[in-house]
């Protein structure tokens, strides 16, 4: 049996990213909204056999899944467990097997997990019928992000179609050790100082964002899909003017938030921050949420608004790596002040 000494001896410390997770867990550790799952509803003739031997392969090579996390005397560390269990249910006999698979994935996304002491991640393949499969993903976002939560899901698809067809095994994902070695030389860079230098003279003077810093046990979620002609509007526009479509909607969503706070508003950009081949293919959190600051101009032609506005989260990517919990706390807002309003993804 492994003891704690055991886990302590091969533990390495939390990348810069882990660390604002961690100190959110740790203010509420009961809060399972670090949680994030995804599954894939995979219809039609499925080779079971196979897709669990992809499974199989996809946890070999991702030690990340199976990470726990604990308090020490030298600060959180995290650690790999051992390789972590493909759950599975047949529910084909059972009346509703669809809304049972979806409860049974609820229970378990909001459910506060024992850090030090189970996986953070967990895998159930869900059976419903001969022609359909549910594969269900839950991963703390302290171990993988959902940026990573997709290289999962790709490259399980990948050993399939490599196991269904007969062909090479994809190449396996990168060691979890680049995420540290990229953090550690991001840390001792002199590009880090330069970001956080031109975030402070960005945010210097700016408006506090509306609402306070807690977070909810859940999401309220309400899904809206553009009509078809209002979304080929948008790209039509987008292209039209050089633009990129999701840049157009982000800042039109900040300008609709806007109108409602006095004219101007500090909106939450999701980044992926993933630089180099590297990290573009590993399972890991170093996902951030840049602050962006949004003055409404009533004069100005929309498109050169919408043109400064992309422009500006251009130059916020560029600086993307520095943490915006770093930020929060350089800028004095503890307590229940917070860097950046509603996020818009």
């Amino acid at each position: 049996m492994n003891t704690r000494a055991d886990f302590l001896s091969c533990s390495t410390p939390l990348t810069e990213a882990q660390e604002g997770l961690w100190n959110m867990q740790a203010r509420d550790p009961r809060n399972p909204i670090l949680n994030t799952g995804l599954y894939l509803d995979l219809q039609g003739a499925l080779d079971s056999h196979a897709l669990t031997q992809a499974i199989a392969r996809t946890i070999a090579e991702t030690p990340t899944l199976s990470l726990r996390f604990l308090e020490t005397s030298h600060g959180p560390r995290q650690v790999p467990g051992p390789p972590l269990m493909l759950g599975f249910a047949d529910l084909s006999v059972q009346p509703d097997a669809v809304g049972q698979a979806l409860a049974l994935m609820r229970h378990d996304s909001q459910r506060p997990l024992r850090l030090a002491e189970e996986p953070a991640a967990a895998l159930t393949f869900f059976v419903l019928n001969p022609e359909r499969h549910l594969l269900y993903l839950r991963i703390h976002h302290l171990a993988i992000d959902c940026y990573g939560m997709l290289l999962i899901a790709n490259q399980i698809a990948a050993h399939y179609t490599a196991l269904v067809a007969g062909t090479p095994a994809p190449a396996p994902l990168p060691p979890p050790s680049h995420a540290s070695d990229e953090d550690a030389a991001y840390r001792n860079s002199a590009r880090r100082a330069d970001d956080r230098n031109w975030w402070h003279s960005q945010l210097a003077g700016l408006p506090k964002a509306v609402g306070r810093a807690v977070s909810g046990h859940d999401y309220l979620r309400e899904r809206r899909e553009l009509p078809p002609d209002l979304a080929k509007t948008l790209v039509t526009f987008a292209q039209t003017h050089g633009l990129g479509w999701p840049d157009v909607l982000r800042a039109l969503t900040g300008a609709y938030l806007a109108r409602r706070t006095g004219g101007e508003t500090l909106i939450g950009l999701p980044y992926p921050a993933r630089i180099g081949e590297n990290m573009a293919s590993l399972p890991c959190t170093v996902a951030n949420v840049l602050p962006h600051h949004l003055r409404l101009d009533e004069q100005a032609p929309l498109p050169d608004w919408l043109a400064l506005q992309s422009a500006r989260m251009a130059q916020g990517r560029c600086h993307g790596r520095y943490r915006s919990e770093l930020l929060r706390r350089e800028l004095g807002l503890t307590g229940m002040s917070r860097l950046y309003g509603a996020i818009v993804k």
